[in-house]
Parts: structure tokens; C-alpha cells; sequence
């Protein structure tokens, strides 16, 4: 497992930060308090890995309304 998957497994796994995520409305606030997350964690998630997995869940997410 690596940090990124072990970021969304402690994400998955905590209603609170699940909520200080969904709070935030732009991509870029977004992946800064997903980066902040992952400092606090010790874990090392490049932004570009962040925006990567934004774009690969927007593309299935498009795929369901086709």
C-alpha cells in the first residue's frame, strides 16, 4: 500500500475529516487540506497524485451518465 491509498484509508475511515473535506468547494482548497491531512499523517502524496485521482474520479463519474 502506498501513501496515497494509505491517506484514503484513513479518510475513509474518519467521519471528521470526510467532513473537513466535503466542506471544501474548490479543487484547490481541496487539495490543500487533503495535503495538510497527509503531512499531519506523516504520509508523502504529491499534489499532481491528488489532482490525478480528482481527474480519474470525474472521468468515472462521467462514464455513469453516458
Amino acid at each position: 500500500m502506498d501513501d496515497f491509498e494509505r491517506l484514503r484509508a484513513i479518510v475513509d475511515g474518519d467521519e471528521s475529516l470526510q467532513a473537513e473535506l466535503f466542506a471544501q468547494t474548490d479543487p484547490t482548497a481541496f487539495i490543500a487540506a487533503l495535503t495538510r491531512i497527509a503531512d499531519r499523517h506523516d504520509l508523502l502524496v504529491p499534489e499532481a497524485r491528488i489532482w490525478q485521482a480528482l481527474e480519474e474520479g470525474r472521468t468515472v463519474w462521467y462514464a455513469t451518465w453516458a
